[in-house]
């Protein structure tokens, strides 16, 4: 088995491989003539072709005084002189060593784009085991009314540094025409978590502790705090045909650009788009996919298409034997001055969830008795399209998704506390949200300003309407390490419905900056 670690810098030997022979190549077929060479030398000048100088210890210039040096072969003490700076030569070799970095720039491209679109991304080597990822951490602060359900909830108006994504991909390749990825994440939620809300409910305020005495430790008294291992996908793949692959297992749900980008490396913009935040469609599924892509000219047309358990929101299972479907079609080209991408995604489900009643138990029964029976359901359609366009330096995003749910009569869900009809029951409705994005990547220091800007309507229990920006600035060190920062501010509206109270009243501004380093 090889063991590749997908580093940019896996590149960098052979570059300056290819670099250290040819260069000399190039300087050991340069004719030397007597007015170039010094007269105690011109005897190694008219040597044959590729002899290479012969002479141990003579050296010319200051190497003379200085004499050869223990660590070098006395043959390197006497090098030929290099060639005049408007030779053709030496032009030749300038462009060599363009030629070369700049391959070495599109290599470290190439495994940055594999290691963020693992899904997509083709292999370069056949090895059969890769391990790559990423991280990100940081700092963020919040602002919003210390007595809305926003603060409340998630516990904001302070400064506080976090750990952000831990993302380590395992990629097998044991054959060509198979391949498995899984990618997983660490994290350490959900220490600290609100469990119970105090004051009027009864109960008393209460937070999670994942903390413990650690039973493998040298002492009995060293603690540990415990955090979730999230699988984000784990698929294995049929990969004989590029016109037609399939899929099976845990997968994102290839709807739109920013859920397939999913990675912190590869996004543009820190902030996530609402539709995915909300989630108006299912962000990974289980089940079967397949896709494929072919060329016509200078376009890639591709397909995905999914038939799964649908949401895995309440369960990991299906309750019925109703699957959800859908699949996506976009056309890109990646070549030229204007590179673009249109799409279009479409997902269709039936969602519902289950209660079990104990109904009977001995003595009264003669064994245990149960009750089956579906509290809520409905079924969605969810369309989105998509547009990218690259123009040199400028990218331009943008989304648009639409989700539309239609309750089953007698398993609507409630509403809630929020509602101020007791035992309200939520309409069919519409959810919708578009956003667009657009980054310039400045010639000085890797900086990339950005400006994103979203709209969207829901009906929940804040005003329906809201609307974000977020300007920010990505900072780009090198291909593997980038740091990310970023200014939103999010305000509430009453889109079609009016709210008692005063929508602003839950308004959030927040700052935030992450380190993000690839590897």
């Amino acid at each position: 088995m090889k063991l590749i670690e997908a580093h940019p810098s896996r590149f960098c030997g052979t570059a300056l491989a290819v670099w250290a022979l040819v260069v000399p190549n190039y300087a050991q077929a340069q004719p030397v003539t007597a007015e170039e060479t010094p007269a105690e030398n011109a005897t190694e000048a008219t040597a044959p072709e590729g002899d290479g100088p012969s002479t141990e210890g003579e050296t010319t210039g200051d190497t003379a005084e200085q004499g050869p040096s223990e660590e070098t072969p006395p043959s390197a003490t006497a090098p030929l002189p290099a060639p005049p700076e408007d030779s053709e030569q030496a032009q030749e070799i300038a462009e060599l060593k363009e030629a070369v970095v700049a391959l070495q720039a599109a290599q470290e491209e190439a495994e940055m784009a594999a290691l963020l679109g693992g899904d997509e991304a083709l292999d370069v080597e056949q090895d059969l085991f890769r391990l790559y990822g990423f991280m990100d951490m940081g700092f963020q602060r919040s602002w919003v009314n210390d007595e809305s359900i926003v603060a409340a909830t998630f516990d904001t108006n302070a400064s506080t540094f976090v750990v952000g994504n831990i993302d380590l991909y395992f990629d097998f390749n044991p054959h060509p025409d198979w391949r498995a990825l899984a990618e997983i994440r660490f994290t350490n939620a959900p220490h600290g978590d609100i469990e119970e809300f105090g004051g009027i409910t009864g109960k008393n305020f209460k937070r999670t502790n994942t903390s413990q005495f650690d039973p493998h430790a040298t002492q009995l008294n060293a603690r540990l705090w415990g955090g979730y291992t999230v699988i984000e996908r784990a698929w294995i793949e049929w990969k004989r045909f590029q016109q037609f692959r399939l899929r099976t297992g845990s997968f994102f749900t290839p709807f739109g650009i920013w859920n397939v980008d999913h990675g912190s490396p590869t996004l543009i913009s820190s902030a996530m788009p609402q539709f995915i935040q909300q989630n108006f469609f299912p962000v990974r599924q289980t089940g079967m996919q397949a896709l494929g892509s072919f060329f016509a000219g200078d376009w890639e047309v591709a397909y995905r298409a999914w038939l799964t358990n649908g949401r895995t929101e309440i369960s990991t299972l299906d309750f019925t034997d109703d699957k959800a479907f859908g699949g996506r079609f976009f056309a890109k080209k990646d070549g030229g001055t204007v590179r673009s991408q249109f799409g279009a995604s479409y997902h269709h489900g039936r969602v519902s969830d289950k209660i079990v009643d104990i109904t009977g138990a001995p003595p009264v029964t003669e064994s245990i008795t149960f009750n089956n029976y579906e509290s809520e359901a409905y079924v969605e359609n969810i369309m989105g399209v998509d547009i990218s366009v690259d123009v040199g330096d400028l990218r331009i995003r943008s989304e648009a998704t639409a989700q539309l749910r239609r309750f089953e009569e007698g398993k609507r869900r409630n509403v809630g506390i929020s509602s101020p009809i007791p035992g309200a029951q939520y309409a069919d409705y519409w959810r919708k949200s578009v956003y667009g994005l657009v980054a310039y990547q400045l010639p000085w220091w890797g900086l990339e300003p950005y400006f994103y800007g979203e709209v969207m309507q829901q009906d929940w229990e804040l005003p329906d309407g809201l609307a974000m920006i977020a300007p920010g600035l990505n900072i780009r060190f090198n291909p593997s390490a980038q740091l990310k920062t970023q200014f939103t501010r999010a305000i509430f509206f009453n889109w079609k419905h009016e709210k008692p109270g005063d929508e602003s009243f839950n308004n959030v501004t927040s700052v935030l900056a992450r380190l993000v380093l690839a590897f």
